[in-house]
């Protein structure tokens, strides 16, 4: 069956993506600097759902010394404002559409010491510098303050009654994040909870706190700005719908046998009429196999017991010794375990020149091997993502090149059925 899909998939009608930096305008110490289409290097965009809370921005600029200089010298006002354009492309290298992928205002952070670079504005030094050496890859960070705030900004909650979903949207309506931005998975539960206690903390250890005295979802929940949405995702099961007709739930990746022309086409090709992003790939995935998560962990048993003095036992591995004991303070908390212990297999992919606009933590990613990849045992399974970088790099004097690599993880529990035979 796979094979026959992946047949079926060497006539989809994939598109070159180039995203390219555009309108570089630098603001520092009220003075404003506008740069021509070119000067960005490569820029980074990271998202580490899990890990992190917002995007890691990395960035080479050709800059001025002198400007360079008074950057360090104002590092609390220097602000780079800039625009990515999304261009589409067909396979014969005609431009089909051009739309606005990002734009954004941000604060710089430099990556290396004010040393690394000539910064002397001294006139003698600067007469007698190679012209080369006046203009210098300056590299740096990009980070929104206003949104580290969100973060940062602690606060405390006493409800004499309050639904999940109640509690929940207080902890951003406390903070003044709009509504209209934030996308949450539904609580697990229904109902309200009295006499609800939320200690003074941050906005991450606030949702843990309810999530982990109260209980919301059954993992440790993904909360996650990425310069559009601020989401509160179920790593497990996300249950959000947000496709129009553009923008569809599931990203498919397609492994077309290494011999046939079509598996070298790179980009991407939005499909309405089956409702899925499919995107070519034109080498092997990498993959982790999690097995020996569970066994390496030695846990032979859960044991979980409730405020009633009730006690229910989990057997995970009938060969390890080891047994760990929870309080379940509520109907989840040993679920919430178990999930964030127990996983499938973790895959590393790259993807040549297709969409980012449609890669979002909380859509079901999955595979379709041709006969040659089959045995990667990745088909069938839903993966989620955990990690996402868009690669933009310059070749030539204005030409971009991009690549998109994901990291994906499945959250089916470990069996000999639902891992691949690579691991």
């Amino acid at each position: 069956m796979a094979s026959a899909t992946t047949m079926e998939q060497e006539g989809l009608d994939f598109h070159i993506y180039k995203y390219v930096p555009k309108n570089v305008v630098l603001t520092v110490n009220g003075e404003t600097y506008e740069y021509e289409d070119g000067c960005i290097t490569y820029m980074n965009i990271l998202h580490e759902y899990t890990l992190r809370r917002l995007p890691v921005i990395q960035v080479g600029m050709e800059m001025e010394v002198d400007i360079i200089q008074e950057i360090y010298d104002n590092l609390d006002t220097a602000q780079l404002k800039f625009d990515i354009n999304e261009v589409e492309y067909d396979q014969k290298d005609n431009v089909i559409n051009t739309t606005l992928y990002l734009q954004q205002t941000l604060s710089i952070i430099p990556a290396r010491d004010e040393n690394v670079y000539i910064t002397s504005t001294d006139t003698e030094t600067k007469e007698n510098m190679d012209v080369m050496k006046t203009l210098q890859n300056f590299e740096f960070y990009l980070i929104d303050m206003e949104k580290v705030n969100w973060f940062t900004t602690e606060v405390d909650a006493i409800f004499e009654s309050a639904t999940y979903a109640a509690m929940l949207q207080a902890m951003f309506v406390m903070r003044d994040i709009p509504s209209q931005i934030i996308i949450a998975t539904p609580p697990e539960q229904s109902g309200s909870v009295t006499n609800v206690s939320i200690p003074i903390e941050d906005l991450i250890h606030n949702i843990r706190h309810i999530n982990s005295e109260y209980g919301i979802y059954d993992t440790v929940p993904i909360v996650y700005y990425d310069m559009e949405y601020m989401y509160c995702l179920s790593k497990r099961e996300p249950n959000i719908r947000l496709e129009s007709a553009t923008d569809f739930g599931t990203v498919t990746f397609v492994l077309i046998n290494p011999e046939k022309p079509t598996h070298n086409i790179t980009g991407s090709c939005d499909d309405a009429e089956n409702g899925t992003h499919w995107v070519n790939l034109n080498s092997q995935p990498m993959i982790f196999d999690t097995q020996t998560r569970d066994t390496s962990a030695k846990v032979s048993t859960v044991t979980t017991v409730d405020k009633s003095g009730t006690v229910n036992k989990t057997t995970i591995d009938d060969n390890a010794t080891t047994m760990r004991y929870v309080f379940n303070s509520n109907e989840l908390s040993s679920a919430q375990l178990l999930n964030e212990s127990m996983t499938g297999p973790t895959v590393s992919l790259m993807a040549l020149n297709c969409g980012a606009k449609f890669i979002k933590p909380y859509k079901d990613y999955t595979f379709v091997s041709d006969t040659s990849y089959q045995w990667l045992g990745l088909d069938g399974k839903i993966f989620r993502l955990t990690r996402f970088v868009l690669g933009i790099h310059r070749e030539g004097k204005l030409e971009y090149t991009n690549e998109v690599s994901l990291s994906l993880y499945t959250s089916t529990r470990n069996t000999d059925e639902n891992t691949g035979t690579n691991g």
